[in-house]
């Protein structure tokens, strides 16, 4: 049996091979007895459920007849123990993996974030990520991998756009069903494939009402689970936290019975999202497994009782034990996990890290999109004897926060670093420009006041005297005293879930305890030294009562019921030193605490100064660039679970950055390190423009390589960028989610059904700054004809594109199809995406691609009827670069379908 523990293996002379035969079955069930003195099957004959010849479901009926009441409600333990040792039964022990193991105590391979995976349009490369996760996660004891995303991206404000696959439902189906094969192909490891439902905003999550029509939903925010569930059968899938039309995910019996277990015939298990269990009713519902309090002693009740019915508990427990047949945990266990308790996780490999690594580098260099370029790209070692690389984001490891995130990256090169190196014999001078992000820059307003222009009460150093109370009133002594670099501080769930990760524990820390659960108030006092003289705009972004003073004169003051933007106009001079307090008390109605997710303390001291070089940190940012043959600006926010964005502009002043620097050198390359789109006033003012996404370990080396030509831009958008926030309200109604931001039980609307992301800007007549699709590389691709044959409805189709590269490099094109409007009377989209292939072209060379069209977008979900609708007639597929620019188009029909 596969519970002998490895030192005993090795002892005894024994092999590990991939499946454990009758024999060695035997001899595990004979150890557990004499060496761990655990009790076992005397003999191959009681355990048939161990013959692997059988199917996954027979092996669950088998073992689940042996089990006692007890054995079978211990099997819902998850995550600390060995589940039932008498009957060789392994634990399952889960961790997230979306963009890489995040293992707290040991590094591990940090990828880019998915957006990247879904830039490059490459299912092999999507097979190989789910792959190296999962052998990291099994090396370091876990046999459930929580991956990939698969939640569509409605709006780009939201928190978690970075590790999704964007917002076309095909796309996402096709590179999250390539992902889940890659988890699911190492032995022991099952997709836990989250977050199952309709889930696009992280502000209110635990009580948000999604109200939603079913053509809406099954159209878009369900299309791509349909085809991950059938296509790749993942083990387990995780309902969302929100709820759908007054109901919550975990408890939609619609959802998770009559639409995923029934409909597309799933065999799984659902499993909830930590605290995402609400009632015992969401297992009658069709959720398995949900952790505390809803295990132990308080589910065996529920059964004994009756609350359960035993049907459906049987239902539960065959789910669970058909998964870890069918993924072989019982064949193969993780380390650690073979004796009475789960032991610590061992470091990875070499050669483990170096294949991640390897992977981590290929999505980076293959996700990377080139917005931008006016011929300063590839930079040449002849032309570029110095190098200026400015911004806080350069020199840092670049990623969003929450459970998708790498704490430690097994091997990380920065973009600085991997500068450094591919540019040996330039010089390379490097300048922050900016502070480093915060948890405040995801607040609307201006940008936080910058801690070199701050002094503290006591006169030393950059920033503010803080004083914390543990009152909303100042009253007392304060609890801890200490000088914050800035005034931008933003809690609740998200900084919470921020102290769980290494890379965002910025000095001096986060807000201490105990603001973090009750009530309090903060004062911070010291002095503003602009270097500028001019008209300045001083804010106070907050909920919550506050105050701002300066040389003692109260300028700005509000109660702050609801999140506010408070502004005032004032002269300052360059050079004098004004007097700064500001007041605050998070005394807001609902203001306390993360574990009911409401925000906490949350306030920002803004200002937006006449110049753009406003700063000491700026100025020898500007002074770096005039000095450099080239400058490269890396910007960069930071967001994730927990907390969206309530603003696209990049914090902390970094277009005023950008634009301080491309004043003064014309070679400016701007690299966008960001959670998905944001806002770029200064586009036509720098020469290129990349987007890196959250890059990922390898990211310094990978864009290096992109930069000076070594290797080819690939990446497409995933996402639209959009021109302006008002563009993004126009198709998206409440696609900011600011107006939620203090709501108990907030509740959002699709009225535009299936027209948002690049569908939305087309039905809207709206230019976006980039389309869906959108991406530059350094040879020039030809779309010359496209020819699409007909087909029977219900079927599957294709189309046949002709391109040609007409450059001198080799290049690999992502080649995307297109399908027009439906026939018939119902609305459906001018253009939705069908289907993409790869193709790696020669320089001067032609191809003919073959690309599918996928049979779901040549049908819609009627309301009326209740059922999927495949009309017949004539549709036009194009293809071209992006959904906006389509270079040839053809007809073909969609005919009956012959009945036998």
């Amino acid at each position: 049996m596969s519970a002998i523990p490895r030192p005993a293996m090795r002892a005894l002379g024994v092999r590990r091979t991939r499946r454990w035969r009758t024999a060695a079955g035997a001899l595990g069930a004979a150890l557990l007895v004499g060496v761990l003195g655990i009790p076992g099957p005397s003999s191959a004959a009681d355990e048939p459920w161990m013959n692997a010849s059988l199917s996954p479901d027979r092996r669950a009926d088998l073992l689940s007849r042996v089990m006692t009441l007890e054995q079978k409600v211990a099997l819902f333990n998850v995550n600390g123990e060995v589940t039932v040792p008498a009957l060789g039964i392994p634990p399952r022990h889960e961790i997230d993996g979306t963009s890489g193991v995040h293992q707290s105590e040991l590094p591990a391979t940090a990828m880019p974030s998915a957006l990247a995976l879904a830039s490059s349009r490459n299912r092999r490369l999507a097979r190989q990520w789910g792959r190296q996760t999962s052998t990291e996660a099994f090396a370091f004891g876990y046999d459930g991998n929580a991956a990939p995303t698969m939640d569509v991206v409605r709006s780009p404000f939201w928190g978690r756009t970075w590790e999704t696959f964007g917002e076309d439902p095909i796309l996402s189906g096709i590179l999250g069903a390539s992902e889940i094969r890659g988890v699911q192909s190492v032995e022991g490891v099952y997709a836990l494939v989250k977050h199952f439902g309709v889930y696009n905003q992280e502000t209110g999550r635990a009580q948000l009402d999604n109200v939603i029509d079913q053509a809406t939903m099954r159209g878009t925010y369900l299309r791509n689970w349909a085809i991950a569930a059938r296509a790749a059968r993942p083990g387990a899938v995780m309902c969302a936290f929100p709820k759908i039309n007054g109901e919550y995910a975990c408890e939609s019996r619609r959802l998770l019975t009559r639409i995923l277990k029934r409909e597309w015939g799933w065999p799984g298990f659902v499993s909830t999202d930590v605290n995402a269990g609400h009632s015992w009713s969401m297992f009658e519902a069709g959720t398995d497994v949900a952790g505390a309090p809803w295990v132990g002693p308080a589910l065996l009740d529920q059964v004994r009782t009756g609350a359960i019915p035993k049907a459906r508990f049987e239902d539960m427990v065959h789910r669970i034990l058909r998964t870890m047949f069918a993924q072989g945990l019982f064949e193969r266990r993780a380390p650690g996990t073979t004796g009475g308790v789960i032991e610590p996780p061992q470091p990875l490999t070499e050669a483990v890290v170096a294949r991640g690594e390897e992977i981590a580098r290929k999505a980076s260099l293959q996700g990377s999109v080139l917005l931008r370029n006016s011929g300063v790209l590839p930079l040449s070692s002849e032309r570029t004897r110095s190098l200026a690389v400015i911004g806080s984001g350069a020199d840092e490891y670049l990623t969003g926060t929450g459970s998708p995130q790498v704490p430690q990256p097994a091997r990380l090169t920065t973009i600085l670093e991997g500068l450094q190196q591919r540019a040996a014999g330039a010089s390379v001078v490097y300048a922050e420009g900016t502070d480093p992000m915060r948890l405040g820059d995801v607040l609307p307003g201006p940008s936080a006041v910058q801690s070199s222009v701050l002094t503290p009460r006591g006169g030393t150093g950059s920033g503010l005297t803080a004083q914390y109370f543990a009152n909303p009133d100042f009253s007392g002594v304060p609890f801890i005293q200490r000088t914050d670099p800035q005034v931008n501080i933003r809690t609740g769930l998200s900084s919470l879930i921020e102290t769980f990760d290494e890379h965002t524990r910025l000095d001096p820390g986060p807000v201490p305890s105990p603001l973090l659960v009750q009530p309090g108030s903060v004062r911070w006092t010291g002095r503003l030294r602009p270097v500028a003289s001019g008209r300045y705009t001083l804010s106070l972004t907050h909920l919550g009562a506050a105050t701002l003073y300066l040389n003692g004169e109260q300028v700005l003051s509000d109660p702050g019921t609801t999140l506010n933007v408070q502004r005032v106009p004032v002269d300052l001079t360059a050079g004098q030193t004004y007097d700064v307090r500001i007041d605050y008390s998070a005394d807001a109605p609902n203001q306390c605490c993360p574990a009911t997710d409401r925000p906490g303390p949350t306030i920002r001291f803004g200002w937006v100064p006449p110049v753009d070089a406003a700063t000491p940190q700026m100025q020898q940012a500007v002074e770096a660039a005039r000095a450099a043959d080239t400058a490269v600006v890396v910007v960069r926010d930071n967001v994730g679970e927990g907390t969206d964005r309530y603003t696209l502009t990049l914090p902390q002043g970094q277009d005023a950055l950008v634009r301080a620097v491309a004043r003064v050198n014309p070679r400016t390359v701007v690299v966008s390190a960001t959670s998905g789109p944001v806002l770029m006033p200064w586009l036509r003012r720098v020469e290129a423009v990349v987007q890196a996404w959250y890059p990922g370990e390898a990211g310094g080396s990978a864009l290096a390589s992109l930069l000076y030509g070594d290797a080819n831009f690939t990446g497409r958008l995933p996402v639209t960028f959009p021109a302006s926030e008002e563009q993004v309200e126009g198709i998206v109604a409440g696609a900011n989610p600011v107006a939620d931001f203090s709501a108990i039980a907030p509740t959002v609307r699709y009225p535009e059904r299936w027209a948002m992301g690049y569908r939305g800007y087309l039905a809207n007549k709206q230019r976006p700054l980039f389309p869906f699709g959108y991406g530059l590389s350094y040879s020039r691709v030809r779309y010359q004809s496209v020819r699409a044959s007909d087909v029977k409805r219900g079927k599957t189709g294709s189309a046949v594109v002709r391109v040609r590269n007409r450059s001198r490099r080799t290049v690999t094109e992502p080649v995307h199809v297109y399908v027009g409007r439906l026939p018939g009377r119902v609305s459906t989209p001018i253009r939705q995406l069908a289907g993409v292939k790869l193709v790696r072209l020669g320089p001067g060379r032609t191809a003919r691609v073959r690309v599918a069209i996928d049979r779901r977008v040549l049908e819609h979900w009627s309301n009326a009827r209740r059922r999927w609708v495949a009309p017949t007639g004539r549709v036009r597929v194009f293809t071209g670069p992006s959904a906006e620019q389509l270079r040839r188009s053809d007809v073909f029909r969609v005919t009956p379908r012959r009945r036998s």
